[in-house]
């Protein structure tokens, strides 16, 4: 992705998705293992956000003792982006597009047609879908003796 163009980018992240071979155990989902060139997920980890630009994601597995959530969460979308510094606010935004293109929206309703069909009860073409973007980050501090076991 470092030096590809957009349209390049949005094909190969599209090819990858149609092309990965479905889990469906437990559900259906895929793997992309070196999804970016290593130079390119170099800077991905050096402009992700600070962890006080993240929100918290509440649920019960991710408690802490003092109550608060281990997880965290920063949706990319362009009205969070642009809270962001300068150099982070455009890698960021440059990515979210592609997350976000209709390229990409339509390799995964194509992918996981059969999932959602049998889930809605729709055909795939009368089901709305729209992407939610987000990075995660996991504090850690959560969870028991008997979880780690799991």
């Amino acid at each position: 992705m470092e030096a590809a163009s957009t349209a390049d980018t949005r094909l190969d992240l599209a090819t990858r998705i149609e092309t990965a071979a479905l889990q469906t155990k437990p559900f259906d989902h895929i793997y992309l293992r070196d999804l970016f060139t290593p130079a390119y997920y170099a800077k991905l980890l050096a402009m992700l956000p600070a962890t006080r630009r993240y929100r918290e994601l509440r649920h019960r597995q991710a408690s802490r003792a003092d109550g608060g959530s281990a997880r965290r969460k920063f949706y990319l979308f362009p009205e969070h982006i642009m809270l962001l510094p300068a150099p982070q606010r455009a890698f960021w935004r440059e990515l979210s597009r592609h997350l976000r293109s209709s390229d990409l929206q339509a390799a995964f309703k194509r992918r996981f047609q059969g999932a959602l069909e049998r889930r809605f009860g729709k055909s795939i073409d009368a089901l709305r879908i729209y992407p939610v973007p987000m990075l995660l980050r996991d504090l850690g501090g959560y969870g028991s003796a008997s979880m780690a076991t799991r």
